[in-house]
C-alpha cells in the first residue's frame, strides 16, 4: 500500500553527515537518460557534491545517528521497501533491512541506540510480486522498533508498537471505494529529549498519538482538522492525556510540534484552541505556546449531545515568529 509508482534506484549524496545535492538545467542530443549520466526525465541534470551511495527506490526518511556514524534511510516506493543503513565514513551501505511497507518516518533516540520506523501495509494481492512474506508488522498502523550496535551499525528487531486509528476514524476516501476499514497510517516521527515518548502523526486519521516508548502504550492525542472562522478557513487543535500522565508536560510538546507543522507548512494563518473555562491546564498550554486570548464562546459538546460548554477562544497566528 505504497501509493508511489518509482522502480528507480535513488542515489544519495553524503557530505559528512548531511545529504546534498545541487541541480544544473542540462540536455543531451540523444535524449537519453538516467543515473549513469545524472539526468532526469525533465532533462534537468544534477551535480551532487560529496560521494555516491546507491540506496533502495525512492528514500524519503532519513535520520543520522547521534553520534554521526551511521544514516538510516527508508525506502518507500511502489515496490519492496527497506532501511539501508549507510556508513558516514565509508560510505557504503552497512546493512539492509526489509520492511513489508514504509512511510519514511524515522526517530533515533538521543540517549541510546535505538531507532523507531513507521510501518504501513504491505502490498497487496494485486501487486503480489512486491509483498514481502513473513515480515513482522505486515497488517501496517505500527512502529518498527529496532537497537543497533554503535561500533558496527548494524540493527537488529526488537519489537512493535501498535498505534491505531482513533475511535471514530472515517475510512480512507477511495473510488471506487475499496475497503471499509480505518487506517491510521503513521508517517514523520519525532522523538522527545529524554526518548521516552514519541509523536506519531496518523495522516489518514487527522490526528496524531502520543506514545510511551518504554511501553508501547498511547498516552494522549493530539489533532488539527479545518474550521470556518471569521477570518475564514482556519485550523482548530485540541488535545487529550490520560490522567496518569498529566502534568508531565506532554501535551506542551506534542501541540509544540504541531505548531511547527503547520507554520511551516504554511497555509491557514490561524490556530484556534477552544479550551473550557475552568481547564486551568489546557489554558495554560494555550498562554506558554503563544496563543491569544480574543475572548469567551459557548459550544455544545459533543455535537448533538445538548451539553453546553463555556470556553475561551484562543488564536495563535502561525505568521508570526515562534514564541
Amino acid at each position: 500500500m505504497r501509493p508511489r509508482p518509482l522502480r528507480t534506484v535513488a542515489l544519495l549524496a553524503l557530505v559528512g553527515a548531511a545529504a546534498v545535492s545541487t541541480a544544473g538545467g542540462a540536455a543531451t542530443p540523444t535524449g537519453v537518460i538516467g543515473p549513469s549520466l545524472g539526468l532526469l526525465g525533465n532533462g534537468r541534470q544534477l551535480h551532487p557534491a560529496g560521494t555516491l551511495v546507491p540506496l533502495g527506490n525512492f528514500p524519503t526518511g532519513g535520520a543520522v545517528t547521534p553520534d554521526g556514524r551511521f544514516y538510516w534511510t527508508v525506502s518507500t516506493g511502489r515496490g519492496k521497501n527497506d532501511i539501508r543503513i549507510v556508513s558516514v565514513a565509508t560510505a557504503k551501505v552497512v546493512q539492509t533491512v526489509p520492511l513489508p511497507g514504509a512511510s519514511g518516518g524515522i526517530a533515533l533516540d538521543p540517549r541510546a541506540p535505538l531507532a523507531y520506523v513507521s510501518g504501513v501495509a504491505d502490498s497487496d494481492s494485486n501487486h503480489a510480486d512486491q509483498q514481502q512474506p513473513g515480515l513482522p508488522g505486515r497488517e501496517g498502523d505500527v512502529i518498527h522498533v529496532f537497537s543497533y550496535d554503535p561500533a558496527s551499525g548494524r540493527a537488529t528487531f526488537r519489537r512493535l508498537l501498535a498505534v491505531p486509528p482513533p475511535p471514530g476514524t472515517a475510512p480512507p476516501q477511495s473510488f471506487p471505494p475499496t475497503s471499509s476499514k480505518a487506517v491510521s497510517w503513521p508517517d514523520r516521527l519525532a522523538i522527545s529529549a529524554d526518548g521516552a515518548r514519541l509523536l506519531v502523526p496518523l495522516n489518514l486519521a487527522d490526528a496524531a498519538a502520543i506514545v510511551e516508548t518504554a511501553t508501547g502504550e498511547s498516552v494522549g492525542s493530539v489533532g488539527y482538522w479545518d474550521r470556518d472562522e471569521d477570518e475564514g478557513l482556519v485550523y482548530e487543535t485540541g488535545w487529550s492525556v490520560l490522567q496518569e500522565f498529566q502534568g508531565r508536560g506532554i501535551a506542551t510538546i506534542a501541540t509544540a510540534q504541531v505548531i511547527d507543522l503547520l507554520r511551516g507548512a504554511g497555509e491557514r494563518r490561524y490556530l484556534y484552541a477552544y479550551p473550557s473555562e475552568e481547564n486551568g491546564p489546557s489554558n495554560a498550554i494555550c498562554r506558554k505556546l503563544g496563543f491569544e486570548l480574543v475572548g469567551a464562546r459557548d459550544y455544545e459538546y459533543p455535537i448533538g449531545s445538548g451539553n453546553v460548554m463555556r470556553c475561551n477562544d484562543w488564536r495563535l497566528d502561525l505568521r508570526l515568529p515562534a514564541h
